[in-house]
């Protein structure tokens, strides 16, 4: 908890100071200022993510639900690098563009979960007798 609330103080830090700045001098540090905090910020979700994805595959470990954790490790890392190029995307203004982005990070997502549906469905079957 005291993590997120470093993290979210960082976030915060940055955007004021990079407003102020960019009042004051015109912008040209606040660029930086704000491309300097995102990616601290960035740096420490990486750290966390790692953390998640060993305790996901620690938990799943010998229970016959390895091609499932994978593919929600992989699910989940599609959706964070989609939500993240679109937000970006919407900040600069180009909100067709990052639709098209959440859009093709879906149809991934999708695309990847198909052969697990596929083993789900012959299940089903067998379990109906079908």
């Amino acid at each position: 908890m005291g993590d997120i609330i470093r993290f979210c103080g960082i976030g915060l830090l940055c955007a004021i100071s990079g407003i102020i700045l960019r009042q004051v001098k015109g912008g040209e540090l606040s660029l930086f200022i704000r491309i300097g905090g995102a990616l601290i910020i960035f740096g420490a979700a990486m750290l966390m993510m790692k953390n998640v994805i060993s305790e996901l595959l620690e938990i799943t470990d010998g229970q016959g639900l390895d091609i499932y954790s994978k593919v929600l490790i992989k699910a989940l890392g599609l959706a964070l690098l989609t939500k993240i190029c679109s937000d970006i995307c919407r900040d600069c203004g180009e909100g067709t563009l990052a639709s098209g982005v959440e859009l093709c990070g879906k149809l991934a997502i999708l695309l990847l979960c198909i052969p697990m549906i596929g083993e789900l469905m012959d299940y089903a079957k067998k379990i109906l007798g079908v």
